[in-house]
């Protein structure tokens, strides 16, 4: 079906065993393959769901994943908040 030789085939599968995608089951002279295990057999669009949450979310009342880390570093970084132990604190400094 997928219109390469059987060479080609054997190459990529190989690759894909070397990454730990792939395993593969030898049977007399036949060969099985199947997905590694559960992350591997995630798809594109779950992929790509899992990779916008880490970016940005909201979690209840706040900002989190990437852009919620590094909104609240830049914050800290111009000290317009301080880290008290497990809270931030606003200081005294204001937006001119």
């Amino acid at each position: 079906m997928a219109a390469i030789t059987p060479q080609t085939a054997s190459f990529h599968l190989s690759k894909l065993i070397e990454g730990n995608l792939v395993h593969v089951e030898k049977h007399g002279r036949h060969r099985y393959y199947r997905l590694a295990n559960e992350e591997v057999a995630r798809s594109l669009k779950q992929f790509n769901q899992v990779k916008l949450l880490r970016e940005a979310r909201t979690c209840y009342d706040h900002l989190s994943g990437k852009l919620g880390v590094d909104l609240t570093e830049s914050i800290l970084n111009a000290c317009y908040l301080e880290k008290e132990e497990r809270e931030f604190v606003v200081t005294p400094k204001r937006i001119t």
